[in-house]
């Protein structure tokens, strides 16, 4: 009976001492997994922000949320309640900002300068229109970097005739900031149009060197423009990728 009793108190000081451990070991993952050894409290974005929209009402259109540290943007703010003190009473959203994306110092600017656009010397500020996701979607904000993709189609030789591979993508430009950025909803003519037939357009206003934004105007006129969202220059495509380099490249 003893002996009985022994094995009973060492099998539940076994299971007591288990059951910690495995309580520790889960609370230890959770905090890895959520945190990433440091959250930070930051402001997001209750829903789709769009650009202009005033301190007042975004105060009221966010919330705080834990992020791990190394995802964290840059200037990023912590307090609804102080946020007019921190950006200003008549500060406006520079661009949009997407459902969950974060605020940060660099969102705002002041109603009286926020519309005003000032390319680099010896550029000019040109505007391109794309649909919503060769735009990078509700991605872009004042100050993004984008490469510019340029799609022609119908591509012929010197005689007139249609090459092998009609269709041509080309890297033409690189490294190109971006001044300001909306996102409009274009409709056809017909009145009786319904809301589920609006299409999403971006509209990125560009800072380029003048022969730059002449070959972004030819491309728009002959192919299909696409942006993507980068963190700096790169090479730029010398003849451009055509349909048949990307079937190959899937042999």
């Amino acid at each position: 009976m003893r002996k009985l009793n022994v094995s009973i108190v060492v099998g539940v000081i076994v299971a007591v001492l288990g059951a910690g451990i495995v309580v520790a070991y889960g609370q230890s993952v959770d905090k890895r997994a959520v945190s990433g050894k440091n959250a930070v409290s930051v402001l997001v974005a209750d829903g789709d922000l769009a650009a202009g929209t005033p301190v007042s009402d975004v105060a009221s259109s966010v919330h705080l949320e834990k992020v791990p540290s190394a995802y964290v943007a840059t200037g990023a703010l912590s307090d609804a309640g102080s946020l007019k003190d921190t950006v200003g009473d008549n500060a406006v959203l520079t661009g949009p900002v997407p459902k969950g994306g974060q605020l940060s110092r660099s969102s705002f600017a002041d109603t009286a300068v926020a519309g005003h656009v000032k390319p680099a010397p010896g550029h000019v500020a040109i505007s391109v229109e794309t649909d919503l996701s060769p735009g990078v979607a509700r991605y872009l904000s004042v100050g993004s970097i984008v490469d510019v993709f340029a799609t022609y189609h119908d591509i012929r030789d010197a005689s007139g005739k249609m090459t092998t591979a009609s269709n041509r993508t080309k890297l033409f430009a690189t490294g190109v900031k971006v001044l300001a950025v909306s996102v409009a909803q274009e409709q056809s003519g017909d009145s009786r149009t319904k809301a589920s037939d609006l299409t999403d357009k971006v509209v990125a206003l560009l800072d380029m060197p003048p022969t730059t934004a002449e070959r972004l105007v030819n491309a728009t006129t002959l192919g299909d423009i696409y942006l993507a969202e980068t963190a700096g220059a790169h090479d730029i495509t010398p003849k451009g990728a055509l349909p048949t380099d990307v079937v190959n490249s899937n042999r």
